[in-house]
């Protein structure tokens, strides 16, 4: 994600997005952004599973893609 490129809102909503893309894919645990900063706190699980699920990890970056992100965060 190029923070630089968009305001803070901008940068809010487009992880707001990933999270809604990540939840209508079966990852219901995904949590919300943080209103202050826009960055994720995972549950120790699901931080696993994004690093080790080649099918979870493939939502994420599908996800990161369509939301404006790199696909690479938290990698």
């Amino acid at each position: 994600m190029n923070s630089l490129a968009v305001g803070p809102a901008d940068f809010l909503e487009e992880m707001r997005e990933e999270t809604r893309c990540m939840r209508e894919h079966g990852i219901t645990d995904y949590p919300d952004p943080s209103p202050a900063t826009g960055e994720f706190q995972y549950p120790d699980d699901l931080g696993k599973r994004l690093k080790q699920d080649p099918s979870t990890a493939a939502i994420w970056h599908t996800c990161q893609a369509k939301s404006g992100g790199d696909g690479i965060q938290g990698g």
